[in-house]
């Protein structure tokens, strides 16, 4: 179920990968539907208005005219009846009867269109946690269940912080998976908007800087694999380069492997104009796909690193406890 008592685009379960993708999936289509019946009583609505307000009044004038010529015809043929009057005394009333009908129908309308709640579910945010539970659910261990966190509101619900050159920067972290792979590694994904904004004040308007950055982070563990070696991350990661999405933080312990990618800052400025540059940067599934596979690699290089002495452990094949190298490493499509 979509929505918590703070947050209600916010999405929360434990379950199978497969089903995870279900439930998003059910989610997509219940706010497609939700949109269009919102906007189908919406349409009918103004249509009603609209005919209230130039429909009506024709209509009234015609039942009345109408009532009052039949009216004058019967009176013809019954000079002894004031019919006249009387069916156009009619015709008011059904005038009016007619109009009454429309509006009730227009505020029925409005009525509808207001307990229909559509969330606006960001189709980026629902194709990168796709693909992010594609990618972890293939490793994924399937006796035990993956948690998903999504999060589909607005990087301005998260805090916000006062630099020393008073901006503000927020971090909004819209996305978490942490599941147990096949060979005991416990994986933690994150995806996160750092987004800081800047005012300034001009003699006639105010100048408003807008500095987006999508974050990768990828939390590999395993407390049952053989110590690394100190020096054993800076090695392996050295030789990962600066490939897009950028490695921007590593940090290698002995059992335990962190790595934050960014991707590129893309920037809007709104004031007397607007300008945007670098939208084409931010975050999609396929750049997500290859932040995962380097963190997977890395993963599996750095447990296949021999200690210090040039001895492989006890027991330990060519890629670790439990890895063959590749199992890591899931061939996604695209």
């Amino acid at each position: 179920m979509l929505g918590t008592g703070s947050d209600p685009l916010q999405l929360q379960l434990t379950a199978a990968p497969h089903q995870a993708l279900a439930q998003l999936d059910h989610l997509a289509r219940d706010s497609e539907a939700k949109k269009k019946e919102r906007s189908k009583w919406g349409s009918r609505a103004l249509w009603s208005f609209l005919f209230l307000l130039l429909g009506v009044p024709i209509a009234f004038l015609g039942i009345t005219f109408l009532a009052a010529v039949f009216g004058a015809v019967l009176e013809s043929q019954l000079p002894d009846y004031e019919l006249t009057a009387l069916f156009s005394l009619l015709g008011v009333g059904a005038g009016t009867v007619f109009g009454l009908l429309v509006l009730l129908w227009f505020i029925y309308c409005l009525v509808r269109r207001s307990r229909v709640t559509a969330r606006h579910l960001e189709p980026e945010k629902l194709a990168i946690a796709r693909r992010a539970l594609e990618v972890l659910g293939r490793d994924a261990k399937p006796a035990a269940p993956l948690h998903l966190f999504v999060s589909f509101a607005a990087h301005t619900t998260a805090r916000a912080t006062t630099l020393p050159n008073r901006a503000e920067l927020r971090r909004h972290d819209w996305l978490r998976i942490d599941a147990v792979l096949m060979d005991g590694t416990r994986a933690r994904l994150v995806a996160a908007i750092r987004a800081t904004e800047r005012r300034r004040s001009k003699p006639r308007y105010v100048k408003v800087k807008r500095k987006f950055v999508d974050l990768v982070e990828l939390r590999l563990a395993d407390r049952r694999t053989e110590e690394l070696p100190a020096d054993a991350g800076q090695r392996i990661l050295g030789r990962m380069g600066y490939a897009f999405p950028r490695l921007t933080k590593h940090r290698a312990g002995p059992r335990s492997l962190f790595l934050r990618f960014a991707t590129s800052p893309c920037v809007e400025i709104s004031g007397r104009g607007s300008n945007v540059t670098g939208r084409e940067q931010r975050l999609e599934p396929a750049k997500l796909t290859a932040a995962l596979l380097r963190g997977y690699r890395a993963w599996a290089a750095l447990r296949r690193t021999p200690p210090p002495t040039g001895q492989a452990p006890p027991g330990a094949g060519g890629a670790g406890r439990g890895t063959s190298g590749t199992a890591m490493m899931p061939v996604v499509p695209g």
